[in-house]
């Protein structure tokens, strides 16, 4: 444990002082509570999307923007294993703000880049999927209106073959003029 333990705390302490000042203040800013909503950003990086719609994808397609401008996790957390990495994600999203607030700086660092980098791995999986689901909605839809399109052109053809046959039958049974 003793071992485990300051293993943590070094590689916490490497990826802290691979940060900038600003990337600490951006990290920090995501765990102040807003008092309007009683909501941090940090709640609003943990939370999942929602089911595949159109304002879904619009709100996921502003997530993956919003994303982007948090610091970028990637530099920091590259020396640590992704499992460890995996490890501090799922730790941190356990948490809410003001308990990870209380953790020591550079572990609250770390827990906080680590949910940023899964979070920007996940919005590209979530945009995938949804974009995915939408695809096949549109698709089975076009689909039905083939469908339906089809049938009504084939009862149109229909028609005309039947109103086509019945001249026939009706002039086949004039007798030809004489010349």
């Amino acid at each position: 444990g003793t071992v485990h333990r300051d293993v943590n705390a070094v590689q916490w302490q490497c990826v802290g002082a691979s940060i900038t000042e600003k990337q600490r203040s951006a990290l920090e800013a995501l765990l102040v509570v807003d008092p309007a909503t009683q909501e941090s950003p940090f709640a609003v990086l943990c939370r999942a999307p929602g089911r595949a719609s159109r304002k879904n994808l619009t709100a996921l397609i502003d997530r993956y923007h919003w994303l982007q401008k948090l610091p970028n996790p990637t530099s920091a957390l590259e020396s640590i294993a992704d499992s460890k990495v995996l490890q501090w994600a799922n730790e941190a999203r356990r948490l809410k703000a003001p308990e990870l607030r209380e953790y020591l700086a550079p572990r609250r660092q770390a827990l906080l880049l680590a949910v940023i980098r899964h979070a920007r791995g996940q919005v590209l999986d979530d945009l995938t999927q949804m974009l995915l689901r939408l695809v096949r909605k549109i698709e089975r839809k076009s689909e039905q209106r083939l469908d339906n399109w089809y049938a009504d052109r084939q009862n149109q053809t229909v028609s005309l073959i039947r109103a086509f046959h019945e001249s026939l039958i009706v002039h086949s049974g004039d007798e030809a003029p004489d010349k």
